[in-house]
C-alpha cells in the first residue's frame, strides 16, 4: 500500500484512479485531513484541498539560497529585512491562503542564514554556535515584526501552545 492510498483509505471511492493529486499555479491539490464543525462537535474527515506544492517550496528555497545573505556581512540587519521582506511578504500573501503550516520550514531556512550573518558579522560569535543562536532568539522577541515571516514561523511574540 503505497502513503497516497493511506491518506485516501478514509475517503469513498469506487474504483481505482491512477492520478490522486496534481498542481495548478504553485498549488498541489490532494486529499488532506480536515475538520468540519457541526452541532454535535467536530467531523473529522478527508477532503480534496490546495496547500503550496513542493515544486513552488523548492523554488522558494533556492530563491533564499541564492540571495547569499549569510555573505552580506556589509549591511545591517535593518537594510537586509528592508532588501527582502517584500520578497517574503509575496510569497507568504500567495501561498498562505491554504494549509500556511506547509511554508514554515522553507521560511525557517532564512533564519538559519541570518544566524550565519551574525557569526560572520560579529566576531564573538565565530566559535560560539549557540551564542548566535542565543542572540538570534533575544533578537527576534525584541524585533518580532523585523521579517515578515517571523510572525508566521514563530506566532506573534507571546507563548503558543500548552504551557
Amino acid at each position: 500500500m503505497t502513503p497516497a492510498d493511506r491518506l485516501l483509505q478514509g475517503c469513498v471511492r469506487r474504483g481505482d484512479y491512477p492520478n490522486i493529486r496534481f498542481d495548478f499555479l504553485g498549488f498541489q491539490f490532494r486529499a488532506r485531513k480536515t475538520t468540519w464543525n457541526t452541532r454535535k462537535g467536530q467531523v473529522f474527515t478527508h477532503s480534496f484541498l490546495p496547500a503550496a506544492s513542493l515544486k513552488a517550496l523548492m523554488r522558494i528555497g533556492r530563491d533564499i539560497r541564492n540571495w547569499a545573505l549569510q555573505h552580506r556581512s556589509d549591511k545591517s540587519l535593518d537594510e537586509l529585512a528592508a532588501m527582502y521582506n517584500p520578497k517574503i511578504r509575496g510569497w507568504i500573501t500567495y501561498y498562505s491562503h491554504f494549509y500556511r503550516t506547509r511554508l514554515r520550514p522553507t521560511l525557517r531556512r532564512i533564519d538559519a542564514y541570518v544566524i550565519r550573518w551574525a557569526r560572520r558579522k560579529y566576531k564573538r560569535m565565530v566559535h560560539w554556535t549557540k551564542a548566535a543562536r542565543d542572540w538570534f532568539d533575544r533578537l527576534r522577541r525584541k524585533t518580532p515584526k523585523l521579517f515578515a515571516h517571523w510572525s508566521l514561523c514563530h506566532g506573534n511574540g507571546w507563548t503558543s501552545g500548552a504551557v
